[in-house]
């Protein structure tokens, strides 16, 4: 493979990586910390359901 041809393919790479970063880190990580559970565990707890909002 060209040299030049892996140089770019490695900045791209880490152009999607540093963009993905933000969306993982939301989904993964901001949002099961601020809600306290996972979204897709919604079902399998009941006592959320009894929290109120305000």
């Amino acid at each position: 493979m060209d040299h030049s041809l892996k140089t770019f393919i490695g900045i791209y790479l880490r152009v999607v990586a540093i963009a993905l970063l933000p969306l993982v880190v939301t989904t993964f990580i901001w949002i099961p910390y601020t809600f306290g559970w996972h979204p897709g565990d919604a079902s399998s707890r009941t006592e959320i359901i009894g929290r109120h909002m305000t």
